[in-house]
């Protein structure tokens, strides 16, 4: 429910508006109803107000002097001008204070009605959007208290009113659950999850337990048959310990299975083009390729080995959408040394993968997220690209853009920039016609050195071993 003030000098009109407009079918609560800016004020200073209707012409201060104190101390708000001047100049001033609406008198309820309809669609966008931006904002500060041993006590103090923690004394321990395949279970502990700070990291959930409560939930964590781990129990702002050693416990599992497929940079890249046509929609360009890489293979031992190997590169580049667990296991336990029918699975769940992709597509964090990788793609050899850069050409805020491509993508904006640098850099050296520097230049690096660096951290080698491959 939004908190609407009535602003008018003229008793009738303000009583008139509180009480023949249906405030409470549209979503609107009448907070006050003032006589004069000053009064109109005192509603802003004593809540959260929403909506304001004010009339133009006051006595004191005018409606006018009214928009801009609003427009500067509560800029979420809405208002709308309500005037019995028809000169454009009136209207015009208004608008460029920022008015949302301009309505003239004498006024119709069903104008006013459909001008308050439209302030509260804005407003639900509006608080929609910040609540989505509060999630990012938990999850920036969540990672920066168990990833980064450094922080200083001035951060440490943000980070606890961020998360809300009202009580850091005493000892912790992280624990890490992998639900993949089995999110059921995480269903079932939910409940439990809930009374401490938890979030996903990468592909675990992970929960920071007090040590009052420590024994009792790893105790409900035991009777569900799930892959977990706890860390050692630290202080507060020791946590980045706990989740390391947690960490280490889950990923040196013995009954964790790993892939074997040993891909060679011409493989590599060759998954890199695909994965690239799947982004961009081209399922033509796949399956066509999918069905030629089938029939050229020798055994289903090799097959299985690159099916696996395939849907862990896909989800690594794809890490939110999570759903190759059940067609992962289809293939290990196909026993048929038919090839054919490996293909027939792997086909099933490539339409899996199509429906995902056209799904995120369709929704509006996906259009954003793909409208920011067409512009990097487009773009690489811009020195001056920049997360700032692409969040000013879309239009919307850095922290926005940050967080849902992080959410969308399953990595940040900067490793998704650095991998596709990389990936047109290998393409490029791979012809014989382009030199080192020219390379560089050309994946945005004005600095060769620094290109270098980074092209032997990303691919193991240096640039001119890949020259001609």
């Amino acid at each position: 429910m939004y908190f609407v003030v009535i602003a008018d000098d003229e008793k009738l009109m303000r009583e008139g508006l509180a009480r023949s407009i249906p405030w409470n079918n549209l979503g609107f609560s009448v907070a006050g109803i003032a006589a004069s800016a000053d009064e109109a004020v005192s509603f802003f200073q004593g809540k959260e107000i929403h909506l304001l209707l004010t009339d133009v012409r006051m006595p004191g201060k005018s409606g006018i002097d009214l928009l801009g104190w609003v427009k500067r101390y509560s800029p979420a708000s809405k208002v709308i001008v309500i005037s019995g001047y028809d000169k454009f100049e009136y209207a015009q001033n208004a608008l460029k204070l920022g008015a949302d609406d301009y309505i003239l008198k004498p006024i119709k309820k069903t104008m006013v009605i459909e001008s308050v309809k439209r302030m509260k669609k804005a407003l639900d966008a509006y608080y929609s959007q910040m609540h989505l931006h509060n999630l990012y904002q938990r999850d920036f500060f969540f990672r920066k208290l168990l990833e980064n041993p450094l922080v200083s006590t001035d951060e440490l103090e943000e980070i606890k009113m961020r998360l809300e923690c009202t009580d850091e004394s005493g000892h912790y321990a992280v624990f890490l659950f992998d639900f993949y395949g089995i999110e059921s279970k995480k269903t079932t502990l939910s409940a439990r999850m809930n009374d401490f700070l938890w979030d996903e990291i990468g592909i675990y959930t992970v929960v920071i337990v007090p040590d009052q409560t420590i024994e009792r939930f790893e105790k409900d964590v035991q009777s569900l048959a799930i892959p977990w781990a706890k860390g050692s129990e630290q202080t507060f702002d020791s946590l980045c310990i706990s989740y390391e050693n947690a960490l280490d416990v889950i990923r040196h599992d013995e009954g964790k299975i790993y892939h074997t497929f040993h891909a060679s940079f011409v493989e590599y890249r060759k998954i890199m083009k695909l994965l690239d046509a799947l982004s961009v929609g081209d399922y033509v360009f796949v399956d066509d390729y999918l069905s030629q890489l089938f029939s050229h293979f020798d055994n289903t031992t090799t097959a299985k080995k690159w099916c696996l190997w395939f849907m862990d590169c896909l989800e690594q580049s794809f890490e939110k959408y999570r759903f190759t667990g059940q067609y992962q296991m289809a293939v290990k336990n196909c026993q048929s040394q038919d090839i054919s029918v490996l293909h027939e699975i792997f086909i099933q769940y490539m339409k899996k993968v199509y429906m995902t992709l056209e799904e995120r597509k369709l929704s509006a964090s996906g259009q954003l997220v793909q409208r920011a990788k067409t512009l990097i793609d487009g773009n690489l050899s811009d020195k001056n690209m920049s997360l700032t850069t692409i969040s000013l050409e879309l239009q919307i805020s850095y922290g926005y853009l940050s967080g849902v491509f992080k959410r969308e993508e399953g990595q940040s904006f900067s490793s998704y920039l650095v991998k596709r640098r990389m990936e047109k850099a290998a393409e490029l050296l791979s012809r014989h016609d382009m030199k080192l520097y020219e390379v560089a230049d050309a994946c945005g690096y004005g600095n060769y050195r620094y290109f270098s660096d980074s092209f032997r951290k990303y691919w193991g080698r240096i640039p001119s071993e890949f020259q001609g491959v």
